[in-house]
């Protein structure tokens, strides 16, 4: 780190090496040349989010049996294969290359060759994910690489789901719009995502050193941030920045929810300070909020207390 300070908004920041690491120890990973990574399917680790999703529609007595259900953002294909183990569902997962490409030190999106090399390596990662499955999941799971805002299908489903993924949709009114099509008239959509405005929605690449540094800055200081104190982060820090991660608040989730003649069953988050919640609500209301609110309007404490939200809506 070249400075212990960061002046914007008419103040001085104080930085502190040690936050990127407590916020995401393993933040490094995120830098390590991509045609050198090895990509390793982690099944056991994301059993907890398929068993979240099922709590949270049991609420609504909506079972994952006997489904044709589309995942977004499948990635290496773990809860895409864990989805399909319930009895008549099928699955179909979706995700985009580009999304790796953006981010990595070593790739270009603009550039065909990187792009071929990522659609070549996430086949490889899910055909490893698939060999952990037996052969009457594997059949009942297909992919697609494609995005939520291109995706067009002639027979809607009937759930669509996606697990830390919708933090990332930079059009979400069109996928808002892609989402509504997808899904049959009474069909489900669950979405688990990491918001942009909590204390860990930067990620590891735009964690910057100070809390809530990414939302607490303006594009151009964020920008400034990159190049003053992590120089040789730039280039994925800044497309990450820019085109990895929306700004969406809770507002905006249920405005576009409505609008696209969804009715939210619910909207919920985990709060990670709950043994003291009081002191910490009293604290972002005086310290952060004021900064964030004044570069996004309409963000409210929820946005910066939840660092997981689960939304379950229902198509009308």
């Amino acid at each position: 780190m070249k400075s212990k300070v960061f002046f914007a908004n008419g103040k001085e920041y104080d930085l502190s090496e040690d936050h990127r690491n407590t916020i995401k120890s393993d933040w490094r990973a995120a830098l390590l040349p991509a045609k050198t990574r090895k990509l390793t399917p982690d099944v056991y680790t994301r059993m907890r989010f398929l068993s979240s999703a099922e709590d949270a529609l049991d609420r609504f007595g909506i079972s994952l049996c006997g489904k044709d259900i589309l995942e977004i953002g499948c990635g290496y294909g773990e809860l895409t294969y864990l989805t399909a183990k319930y009895e008549g569902t099928k699955v179909h997962g979706i995700d985009v290359d580009e999304y790796i490409a953006d981010q990595a030190m070593d790739l270009n999106s603009w550039n065909p060759e990187d792009i071929e090399f990522v659609n070549k390596k996430w086949t490889e990662t899910r055909n490893k994910t698939a060999v952990k499955f037996p052969k009457f999941i594997q059949d009942k799971v297909t992919f697609e690489t494609c995005g939520i805002e291109k995706y067009v299908t002639p027979n809607p489903h009937d759930l669509i789901i996606s697990w830390d993924v919708l933090e990332h949709i930079i059009d979400l009114p069109l996928a808002f719009n892609q989402m509504a099509n997808a899904v049959k008239r009474d069909g489900i959509v669950y979405h688990e995502y990491n918001p942009f405005f909590s204390f860990n929605g930067g990620h590891s690449l735009c964690t910057l050193d100070f809390l809530h540094g990414h939302c607490r800055l303006s594009a151009k200081d964020f920008e400034r941030y990159i190049r003053e104190i992590r120089p040789e982060e730039e280039k994925p820090a800044l497309n990450f920045y820019y085109k990895c991660l929306n700004r969406a608040t809770i507002k905006e989730i249920k405005e576009l929810a409505v609008k696209n003649e969804f009715e939210m069953l619910m909207i919920d988050g985990h709060n990670p300070y709950k043994a003291s919640e009081s002191q910490v609500r009293e604290e972002l209301t005086k310290t952060i909020l004021p900064d964030v609110i004044k570069i996004y309007p309409d963000v409210s404490l929820e946005d910066l207390m939840w660092d997981s939200t689960c939304m379950v809506l229902r198509k009308k």
